[in-house]
């Protein structure tokens, strides 16, 4: 029956501004600068509502309390909301039978009876990615956009790290001399608690990964900006500070950064891909050109190679047919000449 109520429960709506918040706010006399300090948002999410993209629902709130405006005036749901998705009721069915698992051990309750139940289907979706053509075309437009987002989408094109891993990332993370990126934590964001900083997705999920100079020129070049910046404006740079802040310097909403690629991509000729398919590109394009999936899961920081292998076997097929394709020319010199 709970799994039954949760099919029918719809995800948050994300929600679009009504209005021309910038003159609206010239109309109040206020500055985004001063709407974000009141609201406890951060001036870089401000900017993206400016120009039409959509927040969740508690930013939308958070605004309109600051301006002392009526919820409904300003914002409106984008869409139709959509239900829960199989996948989501699984997480639910699989942590409420770690509980129960966990009570039978340590002799609170008799029996785990979510092992009685048939636990929901989950939806086999297969990953969005884009091939490396398409990749090299994202990263030509990312040359006109702003500089921490193109650093943001260089990133984790290039290393595969989980948004919540590049958003928690501070610059004593990152050794410059040796190529490392030390993943060791993760910043999140709940209604509740706001942006916070929490562990990593696994245990294994804590790693160093051997980064490209592609990625090590691009955070070098924001470092040397943002440097600049907080000079300009009198806020204090620290090495252990963390990479992706706004100009106040407090941590960068994660959701920014996934709205703004959104809707970045929209206005390009590019698949319709979202922040996560960055991940599943650079997983896709490594193991297409040969890397082992061990080492491709190691990379991404999955527990075992079993899940590198589920969730990217389109891309082991496809590297599978073009080996068999390898070694029927290599070993057959002469029907290749013929």
């Amino acid at each position: 029956a709970f799994y039954k109520e949760l099919s029918q429960t719809p995800k948050a709506s994300t929600y679009s501004c009504q209005v021309d918040l910038k003159t609206f706010l010239k109309e109040r006399k206020t500055t985004q600068v001063a709407l974000a300090e009141k609201a406890g948002i951060s001036t870089a999410t401000i900017r993206s509502i400016i120009i039409g993209t959509p927040c969740a629902e508690e930013t939308a709130k958070r605004i309109c309390a600051a301006l002392n405006v009526d919820f409904n005036k300003l914002f409106q749901p984008v869409g139709e909301p959509e239900m829960l998705s199989g996948q989501t009721i699984l997480h639910y069915h699989r942590l409420i039978s770690v509980i129960l698992q966990t009570a039978v051990q340590w002799q609170y309750i008799p029996a785990n009876v979510a092992e009685r139940v048939k636990p929901p289907k989950a939806e086999s979706n297969e990953a969005v990615y884009l091939d490396d053509k398409q990749a090299i075309r994202l990263l030509e437009l990312m040359e006109d956009q702003p500089i921490y987002y193109r650093t943001a989408v260089t990133v984790l094109l290039f290393t595969g790290m989980r948004r919540g891993e590049l958003m928690g990332l501070r610059w004593s993370d990152i050794d410059f001399e040796n190529n490392l990126i030390t993943i060791e934590r993760s910043l999140q964001y709940l209604p509740e608690k706001g942006v916070y900083e929490s562990e990593t997705k696994t245990r294994s999920s804590r790693r160093a990964i051997k980064a490209p100079a592609s990625a090590l020129a691009s955070l070098k070049a924001y470092r040397t900006w943002q440097r600049k910046l907080f000079l300009s404006i009198g806020q204090p740079w620290e090495e252990e500070g963390q990479v992706f802040v706004t100009q106040n310097g407090s941590p960068m909403h994660p959701d920014t950064l996934t709205s703004w690629f959104g809707s970045f991509i929209k206005t390009t000729d590019l698949p319709q891909i979202h922040i996560h398919s960055l991940r599943h590109t650079n997983a896709t394009l490594q193991i297409a050109n040969g890397v082992a999936v061990t080492t491709v899961a190691g990379t991404l920081g999955h527990s075992t190679a079993n899940t590198t292998t589920k969730v990217y076997a389109h891309a082991i097929q496809s590297a599978a047919a073009a080996s068999a394709e390898m070694m029927d020319n290599l070993l057959n010199p002469i029907k290749k000449q013929a």
